[in-house]
């Protein structure tokens, strides 16, 4: 079962889990204190206090980063520049692309592929799915958008050719930031949630 709300007590961005008993894995809350209050788990509420008691804790939350990893085949997640996560597909909302314009130059003169473009967004708004098989679909039940009438776009990044991520239709669109972004499981970026048109 799904959820998109989150807390801090779970593995990175992947949110409640519950089981057959209905009782998050993560941070054993019940479904139906989860369904009364999204935001009261335990284990959230201890770490929150213990925090705000830290005269170093910084007040800026980091956000997360996400690349695809070409050797491995899956998508690497990476907090303050260190990699915390990988996984194969995944959801996201208001999502800003980010190039590195010093590496992209680096990159073309060399000709090597190195990291220097993300996905980046709030850490609560990344989903990290658990499914590989149907993992579009499970993305657009997180969206609430409909299968039969959503459509996907996809997005394109070229270093060699391209400053910024962009769509092929409406013609070559640049784009710096997106709503809802499906990471698919074969590296592929997709706008998500376009509607059909309807007569």
């Amino acid at each position: 079962m799904l959820s998109w709300d989150q807390c801090q007590c779970h593995p990175h961005a992947r949110g409640h889990w519950f089981n057959e008993q209905l009782i998050c894995d993560g941070c054993k809350t019940d479904l139906g204190q989860h369904l009364k209050n999204p935001k009261d788990c335990p284990v959230f509420q201890k770490g929150f206090m213990s925090s705000s008691n830290s005269r170093h804790k910084s007040s800026v939350i980091p956000k997360y980063r996400v690349h695809w990893n070409s050797h491995r085949k899956n998508w690497t997640l990476l907090l303050r520049g260190v990699k915390q996560d990988q996984f194969t597909a995944g959801v996201a909302k208001n999502v800003t692309f980010i190039i590195s314009k010093v590496r992209q130059a680096k990159c073309k003169a060399s000709g090597i592929r190195d990291v220097h473009a993300w996905a980046q967004m709030e850490q609560q708004d990344l989903r990290i799915l658990q499914f590989d098989k149907g993992s579009e679909r499970h993305a657009n039940e997180l969206l609430n958008t409909d299968t039969k009438t959503a459509l996907r776009k996809r997005i394109y990044y070229n270093f060699k050719k391209d400053d910024f991520f962009h769509l092929t239709s409406p013609m070559y669109t640049p784009l710096t930031e997106v709503k809802t972004l499906y990471f698919s499981p074969t590296g592929q970026l997709y706008l998500m949630g376009w509607r059909k048109r309807t007569r």
